[in-house]
């Protein structure tokens, strides 16, 4: 997406894949029916305000985004930017790039992965292993139980908590990892997690 950050910022062009990946089609965007922060988690507004502000600071950078569909659902991208002065216009254009990323397990991912497999495959605790676009990459298969339905084991792989939880906790989830990952140290608390027969666990 290329915008020119006036006042409201105008949608210069947009690839024909944000019909996908929002659920709104690329002629709502270009029409300027429809902007950034409609779409955007309400708690993650600021990160987006600040790429959408003229000020050339810090003119690139990448987050981790929370974005609604269309259809309600709410998905996880990776969001990287650049801004710069336009000579011609004078204005300040902004080219952001959203993407649904799952990619392959990078090899330092995959021998982490294989040196904790042989301890998640024997133990009868809920542990999990995510990558840092915030996507299951392994879990035991207690917490696969846990979280499916009833005689079918929940299936994390590639997946977000959005994907698998309910709206409040999956928020929750993510802000926790999101500490984690930003600040680089642990967390502790006790989860309550709707399961999917209607009963609850801690």
């Amino acid at each position: 997406m290329r915008l020119a950050l006036t006042d409201p910022p105008a949608v210069l062009s947009v690839s024909p894949a944000i019909a996908e990946l929002t659920g709104v089609a690329q002629e709502e965007w270009l029409s300027s029916r429809i902007c950034l922060l409609d779409i955007i988690h309400a708690e993650d507004r600021d990160l987006v305000g600040r790429m959408l502000s003229p000020d050339l600071s810090a003119p690139s950078g990448s987050s981790h985004l929370r974005i609604r569909h269309a259809d309600g659902t709410t998905g996880i991208v990776h969001a990287e930017f650049t801004k710069r002065r336009d000579a011609g216009r004078g204005d300040v254009i902004l080219e952001i790039a959203l993407e649904n990323r799952n990619p392959a397990m990078s090899p330092a991912l995959q021998s982490i992965v294989e040196s904790f497999r042989s301890l998640m495959d024997h133990t009868g605790d809920s542990m999990y292993l995510k990558n840092s676009d915030h996507r299951f990459v392994g879990a035991t298969e207690r917490m696969a139980e846990v979280l499916g339905r009833p005689g079918v084991a929940a299936d994390f792989l590639g997946k977000t908590v959005y994907d698998l939880y309910a709206e409040p906790l999956a928020g929750t989830l993510f802000e926790r990892d999101r500490q984690v990952l930003r600040e680089g140290r642990g967390t502790q608390e006790i989860q309550r997690l709707e399961l999917a027969d209607g009963s609850h666990r801690w």
